[in-house]
């Protein structure tokens, strides 16, 4: 899982919650503000703006999105401000993009928010702590010393699940490689050339959590 740092909403959505809103006032009570009223170009609006602000992956497992593939999360579920927060559904801020989550597949192979439902997370990808708190092992496994979010990655969001778990060793030992293959006098630098490039993509790479993470361990003992 990496930080996600929420830039401003679409003009387009903002324009679109607007008019939404006046309608809402000539007819009282309709309640038009929700997500699924948002025009078609908006939601497209949002899934591009959505992939740009993440690098390209899911906001919890961290696996490969496009438009075509991706689905909209909201962090706070939309039903759940029905009385305190009825535009809850088209907060821009509520947003995130995820994977397919496994979605068709039996409930121990999903994950993400189709494993998630409407529960409620502790976790929270676009909080520093939060994010700071996760480490992995070489295996792949995902964890954090904060029980509740520990409980969110295993149980809420089964981020453990073993295709996941796979996909990510998979992907540091092929960084393990590419490290070794400049010899181990080169080890260090190597590693904070990687660091530093990982940190700077724009489309970032798959499972970069793990990598960096792995990164940062190596060059705190320097």
């Amino acid at each position: 899982m990496l930080l996600i740092n929420k830039h401003g909403a679409p003009n387009s959505l903002i324009s679109n919650v607007k008019r939404l809103r006046a309608g809402e006032k000539t007819n009282s009570g309709s309640r038009q503000v929700q997500y699924r009223n948002l025009d078609p170009d908006v939601k497209h609006d949002i899934d591009a703006a959505l992939i740009i602000e993440q690098g390209g992956l899911c906001a919890y497992c961290m696996s490969r999105i496009s438009s075509e593939t991706m689905h909209i999360e909201h962090y706070h579920a939309q039903h759940a401000g029905a009385d305190d927060d009825d535009e809850l559904s088209v907060r821009y801020d509520n947003m995130l993009a995820v994977c397919s989550g496994g979605e068709g597949n039996p409930r121990p192979q999903q994950t993400c928010d189709k494993h998630r439902g409407n529960e409620p997370l502790t976790v929270d990808p676009r909080r520093e702590d939060h994010i700071r708190s996760i480490t992995y092992k070489s295996d792949g496994t995902i964890s954090s010393l904060n029980s509740d979010i520990n409980k969110d990655l295993n149980v809420t969001l089964n981020l453990n699940m073993r295709q996941l778990k796979n996909d990510r060793a998979a992907a540091l030992d092929t960084l393990k490689k590419q490290l070794l293959s400049h010899g181990s006098k080169k080890f260090i630098d190597m590693c904070r050339y990687y660091a530093q490039r990982y940190e700077s993509q724009q489309k970032k790479t798959e499972y970069v959590g793990i990598l960096l993470d792995y990164l940062h361990r190596k060059l705190q003992r320097q």
